[in-house]
């Protein structure tokens, strides 16, 4: 797959529309399920891959870094 791809489908915007389609158009709940993974992943893939230190882990900024390691370690 290429990764251009993958940040299309693993986004913000993708997982917002989810979430729209189950509260207003009727989809099944458990469709949250795929909208919570979809997020999740955007905001790993961007906490990986950010070189700037106010996204990255960077202990700059303490409450922001330990937001992003807490972020992590929920899906070990």
């Amino acid at each position: 797959m290429k990764v251009s791809h993958a940040l299309n489908f693993f986004s913000h915007s993708v997982s917002c529309g989810v979430r729209f389609l189950v509260e207003h158009e009727g989809r099944d709940k458990s469709d949250l399920t795929t909208a919570w993974f979809l997020e999740f992943v955007n905001k790993w893939f961007n906490l990986m891959s950010s070189r700037h230190p106010v996204m990255a882990l960077s202990k700059c900024n303490r409450d922001v870094y330990e937001e992003s390691v807490a972020h992590l370690e929920s899906a070990v």
